[in-house]
């Protein structure tokens, strides 16, 4: 159950896959690093119906594995604590190669331009999951379970049999709103 803090009144959004639970390429994050197989689930599920939320759930993906591994290695943070900084640092001091260097900066580029200029765009939301991906399963490998296996990434699908409904203080949330939202459009308006 997600929710929506909205002008001080929280709305509870319920999202049902329908059949079985939707499993997620980054589920085998869960027991060691639960943080990142939410960031991965959540960047999954916005890919097609947000995916400038996706976006951005993906650089908090990269900036967490960034300060997990100055963490764990405990490394020094540096005076100017910018994410950018940081990874310099790290593959500065030879604790990424410039390829894991490479995707951790896409990653954060991307974020910024979702956040600051809005930015959505379904190809490069799917496009950069699969590249998280595989910086996941390197994480894993490096400071999690060293005997995990690699597993075939699967691209989440559109999700067209999603189902959701809105809960918000008891009212039907199909019911029309001053901006007219009604239909088979789910209104997160909070109606007075």
């Amino acid at each position: 159950m997600l929710y929506y803090f909205y002008q001080m009144r929280v709305v509870k959004v319920f999202i049902q896959i329908e059949g079985e639970k939707m499993e997620s390429n980054f589920d085998f994050l869960q027991q060691d690093f639960p943080v990142l197989a939410n960031f991965g689930r959540l960047a999954e599920r916005y890919c097609y119906s947000d995916p400038n939320s996706s976006l951005i759930k993906l650089g908090m993906m990269g900036e967490t594995i960034v300060n997990l591994i100055f963490t764990y290695d405990k490394i020094p943070l540096p005076n100017d604590n910018a994410a950018n900084v940081r990874i310099n640092v790290l593959l500065r001091d030879g604790f990424i190669d410039s390829e894991l260097a490479s995707i951790f900066h896409t990653l954060r580029k991307a974020r910024n331009k979702a956040a600051h200029d809005n930015y959505a765009s379904q190809s490069y939301a799917s496009i950069l999951i699969e590249m998280a991906h595989g910086l996941c399963e390197w994480f894993m490998q490096t400071y999690g379970d060293w005997h995990y296996q690699h597993r075939d990434f699967i691209m989440p699908s559109k999700l067209a049999k999603v189902t959701a409904s809105l809960e918000t203080e008891g009212r039907n949330p199909y019911q029309r709103c001053r901006r007219g939202c009604a239909g088979s459009t789910i209104c997160f308006c909070v109606r007075t």
